[in-house]
């Protein structure tokens, strides 16, 4: 659903900031469990 609507609609500075702030959480989540595992 969000990547129909950002194909839709790319470029929109509003999506850009979900988007940033959608994958921060995964990426910071990613790395502190990866950084636990190491």
């Amino acid at each position: 659903m969000r990547d129909l609507s950002d194909r839709i609609a790319p470029g929109t500075p509003h999506a850009s900031q979900c988007k940033i702030q959608v994958h921060k959480p995964k990426v910071n989540a990613q790395g502190s469990g990866l950084a636990s595992v190491l």
